[in-house]
Parts: structure tokens; C-alpha cells; sequence
């Protein structure tokens, strides 16, 4: 982690002057509704915006170099190599931490908007992907970032909400890009890498510290069960709750 850490604060900080250019900008695309609320939901309304602003610049550089890496290593054995260094993965890393460090702050920050669930979700990731750095399950840790895919158009779809477009093409396509995405790699991929992440953190050859592999493997095992109850959640909401609105107008 320490030879990497000028990486980690480039990107921290990259995301933090996200995180301000992204409060400005909601005061003009939504100086509209912001005027219509109340200064504890205006506070609220910038302030996620900004988050999601910065989320979704984490989720498209990830995802974009994980897709650059695997397709370069193509041929390569992910089921080796637990304790193997690989300087692109770290780089990978770098980008993650630095945005993890930035969540965590500003879930603490605002804890009464995010509360404990959200400040758990980012502490419970960082102190994984610091555990890579030892190195630790870098061989895995590509593909798992795989699931930012998604998340990048979970954020579209919430601007597109708070700019009004969501009864729109733009939206319904956007929509069913992130249902798609989301269960190919969340809910059919994931638990797979996630069985392999098991596998590995049993094998009698695996000499890392038994506080190290119970905290990743377990934030590993919460993190896959919390995408599955997301997903049908997300399904309940798009194919039944909306039925359910229509029939009873």
C-alpha cells in the first residue's frame, strides 16, 4: 500500500475536486427544484448528487481498466497466484482506494443523510481492498470490479429520475442495461469468483494472517448476499410494484 499511496491520494484527490465541481453543478441543472425544498432536502439533494457524481467516475475508471486487464490476460489462470504481486492490478487498487477513503469520509460527514449502512458498506470495502495490497487475492480482485459495470447505470438512472426523464426511451434503456448487467455479473459471475475466493482462502498453502482471511472473505461473502437481495429488489420494483401502480390507478 505504501508504494502505491501517491496513486491512492492522486485519485482521492481527483475525487474530492469530483465531489465540488459536482455541488456546483447542482445548483444550476437543479436550481429549479432546489428552490421548491426545504434547506435539509436542498442540503440533501446537493450533496448526493455529488456523491453519485463521483461514484459513477470510480465505477467507469474500474470497470474500464478490470475489462482492460482481463482481455490482456486472457489466457492466465485466475484459480493461482493468491499471494502473487501484479503492478496493474494494484494500479486498479490504487483508483479504489482512493474512492473508498473519499466515501467513507463523506458518509461520516453526512451520517445523518447515509446513516450506518452506507458507512459500513464503504468501511467493510476499503479494509478488503487494503488487504489486497499485502498482496492478497489480486489475482481476483479484476474481476470483482467487474461489478461497477453496473453500477455505472444505476447512476445514470438516478440522474435521469432527478432530471425528469424517467418515463422516457433514455431511461427504460438504461434500465434494462443495468437489470442486464447487474445479473450477469452480480448475481451469475460474482458468486462464482466469490466460491473461488473461498476455495483459496482454505487452502492448507495459504500462510496469510487468520484475521486477514476471515474479515476479506467474510466482507466478500456479505457484499455478494447484499447484490443478490438488491437485484430482486430492483426486480420487484420494476416489473411488479410498477403493475401493481397501474392496476390500482
Amino acid at each position: 500500500l505504501w508504494y502505491h499511496l501517491r496513486a491512492v491520494i492522486f485519485f482521492y484527490s481527483i475525487f474530492a475536486l469530483a465531489s465540488g465541481f459536482g455541488r456546483f453543478i447542482s445548483t444550476i441543472v437543479l436550481k429549479d427544484k432546489l428552490r421548491q425544498l426545504e434547506p435539509k432536502e436542498r442540503k440533501k439533494l446537493r450533496v448526493s448528487w455529488a456523491h453519485h457524481i463521483v461514484a459513477f467516475l470510480n465505477a467507469v475508471i474500474s470497470s474500464s481498466m478490470a475489462l482492460h486487464y482481463i482481455f490482456k490476460i486472457q489466457y492466465e489462470s485466475f484459480s493461482v497466484g493468491t499471494h502473487t504481486y501484479y503492478p496493474e492490478v494494484a494500479r486498479i487498487l490504487s483508483v479504489a482506494v482512493g474512492y473508498f477513503i473519499w466515501d467513507v469520509q463523506i458518509c461520516l460527514k453526512y451520517y445523518s443523510i447515509y446513516g450506518a449502512a452506507f458507512a459500513l458498506h464503504g468501511i467493510m470495502a476499503l479494509v478488503a481492498l487494503i488487504i489486497s495490497f499485502q498482496p492478497y487475492m489480486m489475482n481476483l480482485v479484476s474481476y470483482y470490479m467487474l461489478v461497477e459495470i453496473s453500477t455505472i447505470f444505476l447512476h445514470i438512472n438516478w440522474f435521469l429520475i432527478k432530471l425528469g426523464y424517467k418515463n422516457t426511451i433514455i431511461f427504460t434503456v438504461s434500465q434494462s442495461l443495468l437489470l442486464l448487467s447487474y445479473f450477469t455479473i452480480r448475481v451469475i459471475i460474482a458468486p462464482y469468483f466469490v466460491y473461488e475466493t473461498i476455495r483459496q482462502t482454505l487452502d492448507p498453502f495459504n500462510n496469510t494472517a487468520t484475521w486477514a482471511k476471515v474479515i476479506y472473505c467474510s466482507n466478500v461473502i456479505i457484499l455478494a448476499l447484499l447484490s443478490q437481495f438488491w437485484f430482486w429488489k430492483m426486480t420487484y420494483n420494476t416489473f411488479f410494484k410498477e403493475k401493481s401502480k397501474t392496476k390500482t390507478a
